[in-house]
């Protein structure tokens, strides 16, 4: 019997005190005694030797030495979260522009990256998006025990960034060839395509069309698509990549109902 089950059996919560312990088991024994249960003598003394076993346990938790509470981090002070606030927002903004950039130019389709003004724009987005993850990075670290709604947005949007600069950077394609690899590559295709609309319609509403067939059941629809390759077709080559998409999205489905996006 662990401590818990030992105070859930004698009715009482865990930062009961010794008083209230006493009251709780002699109120109980009168109901459990051998003495009050002639017809059933077996029940009875079973439940009397739970009842002592959970009194021991409960009573050498209460005498235990209690370890004293954590003190508070102090708040940073207003001159602080203000210099916190603009190097979020300055970070925000790296994100925002490299993610713009990348699909202003339908860089999300491999083929467009390979040369002349395409792979530039590829570069260039890709390095403002490094640069704001580092960023987020370098404010998480310098606010470890900070706890508050800035710090909490910070960290978000880090791993939000991470996590897309990684779905960014993949090249991979595969050709029309029947193999289960190709099986696998129309899965991560639609499931990508998904994505990349659920992005372009979270963060830039008002720059790119929505899909006529994006909807609130989408996300749901691009998750079965990537744990369809990582149990159906796990011995293919798109586990790893699959694995970086369904990251990216659980990650931009935590922000966007943080910031109340959907």
């Amino acid at each position: 019997m662990d401590t818990q089950e030992a105070f859930s059996l004698l009715e009482l919560p865990s930062s009961a005190n010794k008083e209230e312990l006493e009251a709780s088991f002699r109120r109980l024994v009168m109901v459990y005694h051998p003495d009050k249960n002639p017809e059933k003598a077996a029940w009875s003394h079973e439940k009397m030797a739970l009842l002592n076993e959970a009194h021991d346990i409960a009573a050498r938790h209460i005498a235990a030495p209690r370890a004293a509470p954590p003190p508070e981090a102090p708040r940073p002070s207003r001159e602080a979260l203000m210099r916190l606030q603009k190097a979020f927002l300055a970070a925000r903004e790296d994100l925002l522009d490299g993610m713009h950039l990348y699909y202003t130019f339908k860089l999300e389709n491999v083929h467009l990256r390979g040369e002349g003004n395409s792979r530039f724009h590829y570069n260039s987005a890709r390095r403002s998006i490094k640069r704001a993850v580092t960023r987020f990075l370098a404010l998480t670290q310098e606010n470890p025990e900070s706890q508050g709604t800035l710090e909490a947005r910070i960290a978000l949007y880090g791993e939000f960034g991470k996590s897309f600069y990684a779905g960014m950077s993949i090249a991979k394609i595969w050709p029309a060839d029947g193999s289960l690899n190709y099986k696998a590559y129309k899965h991560y295709k639609n499931s990508s395509l998904i994505i990349d609309a659920l992005v372009r319609h979270v963060f830039f509403p008002e720059d790119f069309a929505r899909p006529p067939d994006l909807s609130s059941k989408s996300i749901v629809l691009c998750e079965q698509e990537l744990l369809l390759i990582l149990s159906n077709y796990r011995d293919t080559v798109w586990v790893p990549e699959a694995t970086v998409k369904l990251e990216l999205l659980d990650n931009l489905r935590r922000l966007a109902v943080f910031e109340n996006i959907w």
